[in-house]
C-alpha cells in the first residue's frame, strides 16, 4: 500500500495516537515546578517571567551560556507559555503534553511516508506514545527543549519523505527548516543529517545497487551537516564550565560511563521500572560490567548486520539507537549524571522500528494476527507505569525521595532534598540530607553552597561565608554562587566585600536583575552612593519593566537631593506595581517636601 492510498485512515490513526498520548500524559497538568532548573528556565528567569518582548526574542539568541545552554527557541516557548498561562504551572505542562501528542502523530505519519506501511508505523507511535522513558520529557517544564526538538525531528522526517519522493529545492529547503529549527530547540539534533543516511538505506533503498550513491547521499547531506557542525559549536560554548574537563574524567572513565548507561537504556527500554529523577556515577565501578556490554553490543551488531538483507530494519533500528544516543554518550560530559531518562526521547523510535517490522515480516495468516495483538498488552501494560511515574513528579520531594529509593550514593538527589527542605524551613531535616550529600562527594561545590544557605537561614553567618567561599573556590565561574557569598558577607555586615562579589556575579551573567538589584543595594550601604546610582541607572537600561529597580533608583536620587527624578522613578515603580504601599509612602514624602512643592508653584 502506497502513502497515498487511505488517506482518512492514515488521518485517523494520527487522530488517534495524538488523542491517546494526551490521555495517558494528561494527568502532568496536575503537578508542580520541580526543585531542579524550573527556576532558572521558568519562575526566576526575568526575560522568560515577561513573556514574548521584542527585547526578551533578542536576549533568546544572544545569551548563550544561561543555564549551560544556547535553545532561543525553547526560551521562546516558555515566553509564549507566560504570555498564555502566567506562571501557573498546569498551563506549562498542558502545552507539554500536547506538544508530545504532536510528537507522537508526527512520528506515525512520518513513517508511514517513509515505508508505506500502515500498521506498523501506529506501533510505533503508539509506543512512543505511552512508554514510560518519556515521563521526564513530558512532566519536567525544563525538558520543553526534548519536545520541541522531537516535533522538527519528526517533521523533518515527514519532509524528508516528499522529498525523496519528488525532489525539488523548495522541499529541501524544508528539510533544512526543520533541522536548523530543532538545533535552536536542543543540540540533540546535531545526529539528524546521519538519520536520514540510514533512512536512506532502508526503508527508502537510496543506497543500493548505485555506483557512487553514497558519495551523492553525503553530499546531499553537507549542508545539514554544516548546520550540526555549527549548533554542536555553539553548544560546547554555551555549555561552557558545565563540561566536565578531562582531568577530571578521563577517556576510559567516559567510555565505561557510557557503555554501562548503554545496558541501563536497554534495560529500562524493555522493562522500565527503577526510574529516577538523576542517576548518580559510579566512579569506583569496575571495569568488567562495560567490558561485558561492549561485548553484547559488538555481538548485537553482527547479527544485525549478518540479517540486514533478510530484515534490514533490525540494523536500521539498532544503529538508529547508537547513532542518535551518541550526544549523550558522554564522550563530552556535560553534568555529573550516569543517564538520564530524557535522552531517550529520539533514540528509542529506533527499537520500536525493529520489533515492530519483525512483527510485520511474520507471514501471513493466524501467526501474523497473534503478533500483532501480542503489541496490545505490551502497550497497555505501560500505560500504569507511565501513570505512577508521572505521579512521582507530582512534587520534588515525592520526586527526590522515589529517587533515592531506587538508586544508591545518591549525593545529588540528596543535595536537592536538603535544598528543598530548607525551603520549606524543616532546617534539622535539611541539614541530615546535606551532610549525606558531602560524606558521598566531600569536595561538591554544590554541597557547600547549600549547607552556606543552610548556615544563612540558621542565622550563623560566619560559617555561612566560609562554606560558601569553598563553593566558589570549587566553582569560580558560576555567577550564582558569587551572588550567595555576597548575601552571606552582607549578612556579617562586611558590605564592601559583598558589592565585590555581587559586582563578579554581574560580570558573570549580566542578565540576571538580582545580581545587579544586590550590587547596587550593597554599594549603598557601603556609602557609595554615587556608584550605586550608576549602578541602577545600567540596570534599567537592562531591565526598564522592573518595579523594585526604580523605587530604589527613586530612593538613591532623594537621598542625592535629586528630587525630581525620585519623583519619577517613584511614580514610574507606582505604574508598574500599584501595589507597591512602601513606594507610595516615599511618593507621599517626597510630595511633602517644601522644596519640591515650591517648584511646581504649589503652597508649602
Amino acid at each position: 500500500m502506497t502513502t497515498r492510498e487511505n488517506r482518512p485512515l492514515a488521518a485517523g490513526v494520527a487522530v488517534a495516537l495524538f488523542l491517546l498520548a494526551a490521555a495517558v500524559f494528561w494527568p502532568a497538568r496536575r503537578n508542580g515546578y520541580y526543585q531542579i532548573d524550573d527556576g532558572l528556565y521558568v519562575l526566576v528567569n526575568d526575560r522568560v517571567r515577561e513573556g514574548l518582548r521584542w527585547r526578551g526574542v533578542a536576549w533568546a539568541f544572544t545569551s548563550v551560556g544561561y543555564a549551560s545552554n544556547w535553545h532561543p527557541l525553547t526560551w521562546l516557548s516558555h515566553m509564549a507559555d507566560v504570555d498564555l498561562h502566567g506562571l501557573d504551572p498546569a498551563g506549562h505542562h498542558q502545552t507539554s503534553v500536547l506538544l508530545h501528542a504532536a510528537v507522537s502523530a508526527l512520528l506515525f505519519l512520518a513513517l508511514r511516508a517513509l515505508t508505506g506501511a500502515t500498521w506498523p508505523a501506529a506501533a510505533v507511535g503508539a509506543l512512543h506514545a505511552v512508554h514510560p522513558l518519556r515521563v521526564e520529557s513530558v512532566a519536567w517544564i525544563s525538558e520543553r527543549k526534548d519536545l520541541l526538538a522531537g516535533l522538527f525531528w519528526m517533521a523533518g522526517l515527514l519532509a524528508w519523505a516528499r522529498y525523496v519522493r519528488r525532489p525539488a529545492p523548495w522541499r529541501y529547503v524544508a528539510v533544512a527548516a526543520c533541522h536548523a529549527l530543532g538545533l535552536l530547540s536542543k543540540p540533540t539534533m546535531v545526529t539528524f543529517p546521519l538519520a536520514l543516511l540510514l533512512l536512506d538505506w532502508w526503508p527508502l533503498g537510496r543506497l543500493h545497487g548505485r555506483d557512487g550513491a553514497l558519495r551523492r547521499a553525503l553530499a546531499e547531506k553537507a549542508p545539514l551537516l554544516a548546520l550540526s557542525l555549527a549548533g554542536g559549536l555553539m553548544t560546547l560554548w554555551a555549555q561552557g564550565t558545565a563540561v566536565v574537563p578531562l582531568a577530571d574524567m578521563s577517556l576510559a572513565g567516559r567510555a565505561a560511563t557510557g557503555l554501562r548507561a548503554l545496558a541501563h537504556y536497554v534495560r529500562t527500554a524493555a522493562w522500565p521500572s527503577g526510574l529516577a529523577a538523576y542517576y548518580p556515577l559510579d566512579a569506583g565501578a569496575g571495569i568488567a560490567a562495560p567490558l561485558a556490554v561492549l561485548a553484547t553490543a559488538a555481538a548485537a551488531t553482527a547479527l544485525a548486520w549478518i540479517a540486514r538483507r533478510r530484515a534490514p530494519w533490525l540494523a536500521m533500528g539498532w544503529a538508529w539507537f547508537l547513532v542518535t544516543l551518541l550526544p549523550m554518550a558522554g564522550l563530552v560530559q556535560a553534568g555529573w549524571q550516569a543517564a538520564a531518562d530524557r535522552y531517550m526521547y529520539i533514540p528509542l523510535a529506533g527499537p520500536f522500528v525493529a520489533a515492530a517490522w519483525s512483527l510485520a515480516a511474520v507471514p501471513a495468516g493466524r501467526a501474523r494476527a497473534c503478533a500483532a495483538l501480542a503489541l496490545v498488552p505490551v502497550a497497555a501494560s505501560l500505560v500504569p507505569m507511565t501513570r505512577a511515574q508521572i505521579g512521582y513528579w507530582r512534587d520534588s520531594e515525592v520526586l527526590l525521595r522515589r529517587t533515592l529509593e531506587v538508586t544508591r550514593r545518591n549525593w545529588f538527589a540528596h543535595l536537592q532534598l536538603g535544598r528543598l527542605l530548607a525551603g520549606r524551613q524543616r532546617l534539622d531535616e535539611a541539614e541530615i540530607q546535606l551532610r549525606e550529600a558531602l560524606a558521598i562527594y566531600p569536595d561538591a561545590p554544590e554541597g557547600h553552597r547549600a549547607l552556606g544557605l543552610l548556615r544563612l537561614q540558621q542565622g550563623r553567618a560566619d560559617e555561612a561565608v566560609a562554606s560558601l567561599r569553598r563553593a566558589v573556590d570549587g566553582r569560580p565561574g558560576a555567577a550564582g554562587m558569587w551572588h550567595d557569598l555576597a548575601t552571606a558577607l552582607a549578612a556579617t555586615g562586611r558590605h564592601a566585600e559583598a558589592a565585590a562579589a555581587f559586582r563578579r556575579a554581574v560580570e558573570l551573567e549580566p542578565e540576571t536583575a538580582a545580581f545587579w538589584w544586590g550590587l547596587q543595594g550593597e554599594l549603598a550601604l557601603a556609602g557609595r552612593e554615587p556608584e550605586a546610582r550608576q549602578v541602577i541607572a545600567a540596570a534599567l537600561r537592562r531591565f526598564p519593566g522592573l518595579a523594585r529597580l526604580h523605587a530604589d533608583a527613586g530612593v538613591l536620587a532623594a537621598r542625592a537631593g535629586d528630587l525630581e527624578e525620585a519623583r519619577r522613578e517613584f511614580e514610574g515603580a507606582l505604574e508598574l506595581d500599584p501595589g507597591d504601599e512602601n513606594t507610595r509612602r516615599n511618593l507621599a514624602r517626597l510630595l511633602a517636601n517644601p522644596r519640591l512643592r515650591e517648584k511646581h508653584g504649589e503652597e508649602p
